[in-house]
């Protein structure tokens, strides 16, 4: 679910970076005029902005590897919201043995909070693990 800013209107874009044999994206916009919407998605934008600057991203070099890192870090901080459980405690608890054959389908793994890391350098390192060069940031 997102909302309708003008980063998420390139939907083939975005089929791109997740698409493939692993996943099928579907994308779900907010209603207009419903705050109420927004405010649930817009954390998780928050979240995601952390390792994926806007701006400074280029979207074109990043690779599903590198969406399920982002993803995996930002899902994995706990939030006040969710009583001090991370996003994917929560969906695991909720979803059960299906949300985990989900998540390892998507390549999002819970990252222990002594691993967590909330900035772009995160993406360059799993990177460099799997042999790539790091992302050429923009300034």
């Amino acid at each position: 679910m997102t909302d309708n800013g003008g980063e998420f209107c390139d939907e083939d874009g975005i089929d791109l970076i997740f698409g493939g044999a692993r996943s099928n994206p579907r994308l779900f916009y907010c209603d207009l005029r419903r705050s109420d919407q927004k405010s649930r998605c817009e954390k998780n934008h928050s979240e995601l902005r952390q390792l994926v600057p806007k701006g400074k991203t280029p979207f074109d070099e990043l690779d599903e590897w590198d969406v399920a890192v982002a993803a995996s870090h930002a899902n994995s901080n706990p939030r006040k919201a969710l009583f001090g459980r991370s996003p994917i405690q929560m969906f695991k608890s909720i979803f059960g043995k299906d949300g985990c054959t989900f998540l390892d389908a998507l390549g999002i793994e819970e990252i222990p909070l002594d691993k967590l890391v909330l900035k772009p350098k995160i993406i360059d390192i799993e990177r460099q693990k799997r042999g790539l060069p790091p992302i050429n940031w923009l300034k």
